[in-house]
């Protein structure tokens, strides 16, 4: 489904060390990037749009690893269920190349999917 975020919004990363992220997931709260700015050098970073972005969005729990809620994601961007490119990540660092190579293609600026917060 297509979705957008308008410009001068703020968007968030937490991250156990000081090093800025490249490509990487980014938060729409600082509650849940906070929850992964742990440790000595844990580090929550806030950035603010500079214009819309164009996106691809996955309903649903789709941001979990588990129980089939990746199913058509992987069918999207590998062509089968339950791909295993064995990463040590469920396959995460695979989608996400697969997604931004799916972004660039179509002219979109990220991929958005939904990941609950306890």
């Amino acid at each position: 489904m297509r979705a957008s975020i308008p410009a001068n919004t703020h968007l968030y990363h937490g991250r156990a060390v000081p090093v800025p992220p490249t490509r990487d997931w980014i938060a729409l709260d600082p509650e849940h990037a906070g929850m992964f700015a742990s440790g000595a050098n844990g580090t929550l970073y806030t950035f603010l749009t500079t214009r819309a972005l164009r996106l691809v969005y996955f309903d649903g729990a789709s941001g979990n690893k588990f129980g089939g809620a990746v199913d058509t994601q992987d069918v999207l961007f590998f062509g089968e269920v339950e791909f295993d490119p064995h990463d040590n990540w469920y396959g995460e660092l695979g989608r996400f190349v697969r997604m931004c190579e799916f972004a660039e293609r179509f002219g979109v600026d990220g991929v958005v999917r939904m990941q609950y917060t306890l």
